[in-house]
């Protein structure tokens, strides 16, 4: 939550992704694009452990298993 917070503030500006894992953190995405409909622009909601991982090797570029 704080590097969300940073994130959206713009004091962390280093282009990273957060990831998160399963549908526990919906309710708290939901509840807060209720406040600023852009605040899970660097939300990435991964379904499994492998999901994200990939991810994240899509992201930072990473083609190797």
């Amino acid at each position: 939550a704080w590097i969300w917070e940073h994130k959206n503030k713009g004091f962390q500006t280093t282009g990273k992704p957060i990831v998160v894992l399963g549908s526990f953190w919906q309710p708290l995405i939901e509840l807060m694009k209720q406040m600023d409909t852009d605040c899970d622009r660097c939300i990435y909601v991964a379904q499994s452990p492998q999901e994200a991982v990939n991810y994240l090797r899509r992201f930072f570029g990473a083609t190797k298993d």
